[in-house]
């Protein structure tokens, strides 16, 4: 689950994760910043192509509304491809389908 937007003040440093989209069909995503690649929680992602597991993104432009909280909408499955660092390890995604053209304007990085 990935908010696109992120508010500084919603947001602390250490939970201020890069996530956007590379391409149409390719998800940059961040773990949270306590997650090493050690971790049972890596090794699950990392090895996704192996042991069978699926991956759904889930996104939204904001967290909140003023005071509502903004609902996430499922872009689809995706596919390990490649990581890189640790606490947090950045992964990118293969999404199976296209990105719908909302997210890749909202998720896509200068």
């Amino acid at each position: 689950m990935v908010t696109l937007n992120k508010s500084d003040k919603d947001n602390l440093l250490s939970t201020n994760y890069r996530d956007y989209s590379i391409k149409e069909e390719q998800f940059h995503w961040q773990t949270q910043s306590i997650t090493s690649v050690e971790s049972a929680t890596c090794q699950r992602y990392i090895n996704q192509p192996h042991n069978g597991n699926r991956v759904l993104i889930f996104v939204r432009d904001y967290k909140k509304e003023g005071q509502a909280a903004i609902p996430y909408t499922c872009i689809g499955l995706a596919d390990y491809v490649s990581h890189y660092g640790s606490a947090p390890l950045s992964i990118v995604w293969k999404m199976r389908e296209p990105m719908p053209g909302f997210v890749l304007k909202e998720a896509v990085t200068v």
